[in-house]
C-alpha cells in the first residue's frame, strides 16, 4: 500500500469514535488506538470532563465536536474494509489497545487525514513519535485554513 511497511492487515469491525476502531486481525477481536492523534470524545467521561476543562467549549460542543469527528472516521471506514495497520516502537497501550497507524486501501494513511481534515490534532508520547512531525505540520494548515472541526476556531480545538 503505497510503499509503506505495515505490519498486519485487518477487517474493520466498527468505529467506536473519532480515534478508536474495532478490527479482527490474526483471528482476534482489537481495540485499535489511531497512534500520533486525538480526537474529542463523543460520550460524556472523565476525559470529556477534562476536555472542557483544557478549553473554553462546552461539555456539548466537545460531544458534538466528538460526534462530528466519529462520522468523518466512519466516512473513511466501513465495517468490512481491509486495512493495514503500521506500528510504531511500542505496540499495545495500558488498555491493552493496538496502536497502529491505519491505512485504507489507497494508501492513505487514516491518523493523516483525521487531522489533515481538521477531525482530530495531533498527540504523540514516546516512543510512538514516529510521524509527529508530520502531523503537526498537517494540523497547522487544517487550523489555518478552519477545516473541519476548527470552524470551533478560539474554543481551544
Amino acid at each position: 500500500m503505497g510503499g509503506v511497511f505495515c505490519n498486519e492487515k485487518a477487517a474493520v469491525l466498527k468505529v467506536t469514535d473519532g480515534d478508536t476502531m474495532v478490527v479482527f486481525v490474526n483471528g482476534k477481536v482489537e481495540n485499535v488506538r489511531l497512534l500520533g492523534i486525538d480526537a474529542p470524545e463523543s460520550k460524556p467521561n472523565d476525559k470529556a470532563l477534562k476536555q472542557t476543562k483544557e478549553s473554553t467549549m462546552t461539555m456539548g460542543t466537545i460531544l458534538q465536536a466528538g460526534l462530528t469527528a466519529k462520522l468523518y472516521l466512519k466516512s473513511l471506514v466501513k465495517p468490512g474494509d481491509v486495512v493495514e495497520l503500521e506500528f510504531d516502537n511500542r505496540k499495545r497501550d495500558w488498555y491493552q489497545r493496538l496502536l497502529a497507524y491505519v491505512y485504507i486501501q489507497d494508501g492513505r494513511m487514516i491518523n493523516e487525514l483525521m487531522v489533515k481534515n481538521g477531525f482530530a490534532k495531533p498527540l504523540s508520547y514516546a516512543p510512538n513519535i514516529k510521524y509527529k512531525e508530520r502531523f503537526k505540520k498537517v494540523y497547522y494548515w487544517a487550523d489555518h485554513d478552519g477545516r473541519g472541526l476548527h470552524r470551533f476556531a478560539g474554543q481551544g480545538m
